[in-house]
């Protein structure tokens, strides 16, 4: 923390339109560290919307967010402010101010949120845990709407940062309404459980650019849609044209958009999400992309991906679920992928990427707001998941491909110790003859070519790498992934299931995730 003040008055304040404003004199400031490269802040960024909104519909109008940018261009930081901040005050693009506000106030990483008062010194930092940890913990949203009250008080009487005048101001602030901070802590506390997921909007990041169909696809999406977009990666796979999507955590469509160009005129998209103002910016762009697009082909749901069945979605209605980072932050995860086995067709797949880990999480780091709002706490141990999916009716989980989660926050990873998280897409078929192993029936399969963007391989999963015109053998498990489920006519079949020759050597039993093997370079060409 800083000893002393950081004169206010000295720092270029600047509104969306890019005009210079004087400092806010008669509000705390709240100064929020924040940058477009940076997932953790496009993650925080939504959350700390809802909760500045939720402060003024509680008369509570006391806090001034600014933001402050440590994009590295200029254009950046304004397409940045314009599309996510715009709301908010900003400190005008000025290197060096930037630079000493960052030393100044030791901000080490970014999300960072601190309020100051009018003197320019710090009365509450650390605060994303605060906003982040209100998603789970309706007390800590109290906690942080009576800090900003301090700030305010603690402003109108000049005291400084010391912790007895911290203590008093806080003390001040809570006294200040009486019975009113009750009515604060309830409406919070309601308003929160309703929310607490959130952060589910939320999407798991991925190093990999999309492939140039992906890309083509992605331009034709209305900036509306992607300026309000928080997660990144895309989960779709291939071969959907005509096909009925669900994706569940939609968002503000993006993902809905790209897949209804996908799936074409003669397909379908809907999109589920519990957030209004998500759902508002996807159902205004649906005209415009009728009219981009030539067709009219999505439609988006407002409700919770554990209670689908309230939305009115008939059983076997879609040929694939998609997902991105969402399912990992659900408390009842057995609910979404039971609703997902039943709205499924016979053949259909739930395809999606999640967060895993490689032990159960215990208590105290699923109870750490920090560790759950970065979608790590609330991560499953592997093989818990695929006992679960196995009971929900999704007999043979296949792992895509996986990378390790990296935790660039040492206080953090001292908490995690020496438990190990994966980001994993997984394929789960809707399927019920598979078998809980990989049994030889002497099959194999020859891949015709024919899959779209797809003119050389066909992945099926991590360990299935089919070359075109190759005679590959398989089990019978993925005989069936293949032969009962739309990719049928891009292969021919050899053999059938009249002579059973054993089990395939490692079958399953070892963690799955090849990142998590020293050395390793990826999925082989085996059946297993």
């Amino acid at each position: 923390m800083a000893a002393k003040a950081y004169p206010l008055s000295s720092v270029p304040f600047v509104d969306k339109s890019g005009k210079q404003v004087a400092a806010p004199s008669d509000k705390v400031v709240a100064l929020y560290f924040s940058a477009h490269w940076c997932a953790p802040c496009l993650r925080f960024t939504p959350l700390l919307k809802k909760f500045h909104e939720t402060l003024k519909a509680s008369a509570n109008d006391s806090l001034e967010i600014v933001f402050v940018s440590d994009d590295k261009s200029e254009k950046e930081f304004q397409d940045y402010y314009q599309n996510n901040h715009g709301d908010w005050l900003a400190v005008d693009f000025n290197a060096s101010v930037r630079t000493s506000m960052k030393q100044h106030y030791d901000v080490k990483s970014i999300p960072c949120l601190l309020v100051v008062n009018g003197q320019g010194e710090v009365v509450a930092r650390d605060l994303v845990a605060a906003v982040t940890g209100a998603q789970e913990s309706p007390a800590a949203t109290a906690l942080l709407a009576l800090w900003a009250k301090a700030a305010a008080v603690g402003h109108r009487n000049g005291h400084g940062t010391n912790s007895a005048n911290v203590k008093s101001t806080f003390e001040a602030a809570m006294g200040a309404d009486g019975e009113g901070t009750h009515e604060v802590v309830k409406e919070y506390y309601s308003k929160h459980l309703e929310t607490s997921e959130d952060l589910q909007t939320n999407a798991c990041c991925t190093t990999e650019a999309p492939p140039e169909h992906i890309r083509e696809a992605m331009a034709n999406v209305h900036i509306d849609v992607t300026s309000k977009y928080y997660g990144c990666g895309l989960c779709v796979p291939e071969d959907i044209e005509g096909l009925s999507i669900l994706d569940l955590g939609s968002g503000s469509g993006r993902d809905c958009y790209i897949a209804a160009q996908l799936v074409g005129a003669t397909g379908r998209v809907v999109g589920v999400d519990m957030t209004q103002e998500q759902l508002d910016v996807a159902n205004n762009a649906k005209q415009w992309h009728a009219e981009k697009f030539g067709y009219s082909n999505v439609e988006f749901k407002l409700g919770q991906i554990e209670r689908l069945s309230e939305l009115g979605l008939a059983d076997g209605s879609f040929d694939v679920i998609v997902s991105n980072c969402v399912i990992n932050l659900c408390q009842d995860k057995a609910a979404v992928l039971n609703e997902a086995f039943r709205l499924l067709k016979p053949g259909g797949e739930l395809y999606f990427s999640d967060v895993y880990s490689d032990r159960r999480m215990p208590k105290e780091l699923r109870d750490d707001p920090v560790l759950w709002g970065e979608c790590v706490s609330g991560a499953l141990y592997w093989n818990d998941f695929q006992n679960l999916a196995k009971s929900c009716g999704f007999l043979d989980p296949r792992l895509m491909k996986d990378n390790v989660l990296t935790i660039n926050n040492e206080k953090l990873e001292k908490k995690l110790g020496n438990i190990k998280c994966f980001s994993a897409t997984y394929r789960l078929w809707k399927l019920p003859d598979l078998e809980s192993h990989c049994e030889d029936y002497g099959q194999a399969v020859i891949y015709k070519g024919t899959c779209s963007h797809c003119p050389v391989n066909f992945i099926l999963d991590g360990h299935h790498s089919i070359e075109k015109g190759r005679i590959f053998p398989v089990c019978g498990n993925t005989w069936k992934m293949l032969h009962e489920t739309r990719f049928k006519r891009h292969f021919e079949f050899i053999g059938n299931f009249n002579t059973h020759y054993g089990i395939y050597d490692g079958c399953g039993t070892l963690i799955p995730f090849e990142s998590a093997r020293e050395g390793s370079s990826g999925g082989g060409a085996s059946c297993c």
